[in-house]
């Protein structure tokens, strides 16, 4: 599992369809993950990902 930030806070409002409304997930097994979603307007934002566990892995990143 892990957990995922939007300006340094839990992605609750901004969260994708794989993360929860608290800003957590968890990564099963190598696809695809949307894990924000920026609803209204569109702003510059820092967003970071915490793994809980070692051997967590991110291979490609989309926006847009």
């Amino acid at each position: 599992g892990g957990r995922v930030f939007v300006d340094g806070r839990p992605a609750t409002d901004a969260h994708g369809s794989d993360v929860g409304a608290g800003g957590t997930g968890k990564v099963d097994f190598p696809r695809m993950y949307q894990l924000v979603r920026q609803r209204g307007s569109l702003d510059s934002r820092l967003f970071e990902i915490e793994f809980e566990a070692p051997g967590g892995e991110a291979f490609c990143f989309t926006f847009g």
